[in-house]
């Protein structure tokens, strides 16, 4: 068995988020109200459906062949698979086309143990180490935020912690998530909030996502955490938004492109999402 490259966690984030810079054209920091985020756009789907439509997609359509000769060169034939599926999809707040490119740049996520260390050693932008309660903190102190996206990402945090510890189980994360939502509808009626596309993002992946396993995991009821952890795509949300919206904001005179967050945040839960695949475990370690 071939020993699997484990890149420098954040290398292909880092060169995704220049690339942001490149294209980031006009500071789209206005809010997104409830309306267009929940499935109203031209698709019918938020950014948790569409999340899980790859999901559902990429494990029953694609061919784990073995005809590769390195995992990386595995991970790319993976990347471009969902990368071409995501065009077949529409969403006014997220940037399709940076998904699409951005499905190459982030495919070391497919390999768990890389978005494990997002949750337990942070990511490193400009230099500086930022765990994901401090990136959250960072965008707060900014202005790119309300306290009320602080305050719902930083619990979900949280409660991954608790999860990852065996102390929470999934139905009680798949519930906090729901209650959060619920506080995030009740804050748009507040003019003043600021990016709430942020804690958005990480609640529509997290909720749909844990309602994708629970339908395809063989079991009526989400179970307490297992060694395979299913929660990798709510850490992939939270990382991929919080780094875009960081780098953005540090790279780009304060200015962040919320659409470009949004695609940041579906496509590195996509990768983390799959690589919790059995067979892709499998797959892998077998190149």
């Amino acid at each position: 068995m071939k020993k699997l490259f484990n890149y420098t966690p954040f290398l292909l984030l880092l060169f995704s988020i220049i690339i942001v810079g490149c294209r980031t054209t006009n500071d789209e920091t206005t809010t997104t109200n409830e309306n267009n985020l929940f499935s109203t756009n031209s698709s019918g789907l938020s950014i948790g459906e569409i999340h899980n439509e790859l999901l559902t997609y990429t494990y029953d359509q694609y061919a784990f062949s073995e005809d590769f000769n390195s995992v990386d060169e595995a991970l790319i034939d993976l990347a471009n698979f969902q990368s071409d599926y995501l065009g077949n999809f529409t969403n006014q707040t997220i940037d399709m086309n940076y998904a699409q490119s951005n499905m190459l740049d982030v495919r070391n996520y497919y390999i768990q143990d890389n978005t494990k260390d997002i949750f337990l050693n942070g990511m490193e932008i400009n230099g500086e180490h930022y765990t994901l309660e401090e990136m959250t903190g960072y965008l707060y102190e900014n202005g790119a935020i309300s306290q009320i996206d602080k305050n719902i990402v930083n619990e979900i945090v949280n409660a991954l912690h608790q999860n990852w510890n065996g102390t929470l189980s999934y139905e009680e994360l798949y519930n906090e998530l729901l209650n959060h939502r619920e506080n995030w509808i009740a804050s748009q009626g507040n003019t003043t909030n600021k990016g709430g596309d942020y804690s958005f993002i990480v609640l529509d992946i997290g909720i749909n996502s844990l309602e994708w396993w629970g339908a395809n995991s063989g079991a009526s009821t989400l179970q307490k955490a297992i060694p395979v952890w299913l929660a990798t795509d709510i850490v992939g949300a939270i990382g991929g938004a919080g780094f875009a919206a960081v780098s953005q904001h540090v790279f780009n005179n304060g200015k962040i492109n919320w659409k470009i967050v949004a695609a940041a945040g579906l496509t590195t839960a996509v990768t983390a999402s799959t690589g919790v695949f059995g067979k892709v475990g499998k797959w892998l370690s077998s190149l």
